[in-house]
């Protein structure tokens, strides 16, 4: 699990949602991971932003969207690479990487 760091993750929607192959820069501050699903019109999961708390665009964009949204993950840039399938619990504020 993701959130499991020296600074708590924030939980932002109460949702949780399955997905795989996070797009991630560790040179980008910001992030927003997402991938489509085969027949909806929105991405199924997001885990936008590394450092600010749940007042942060991508937090308001996901709820907007019905997606789950984790904020504040600190370190998933360096824990999760591109493929990684990941399991976004929105409630709990947790990331966690599936097998």
């Amino acid at each position: 699990m993701l959130a499991a760091s020296t600074r708590a993750s924030v939980p932002t929607t109460s949702d949780i949602r399955r997905g795989d192959r996070p797009l991630l820069r560790p040179d980008v501050r910001e992030v927003i991971a997402f991938r489509r699903a085969r027949r909806e019109h929105y991405c199924t999961l997001m885990l936008p932003n590394l450092w600010t708390g749940s007042p942060s665009h991508g937090a308001f964009v996901a709820r907007e969207l019905g997606l789950p949204a984790v904020v504040n993950t600190h370190d998933a840039t360096r824990r999760l690479r591109s493929g990684d399938r990941v399991r976004v619990d929105g409630s709990a504020g947790t990331i966690t990487r599936i097998p």
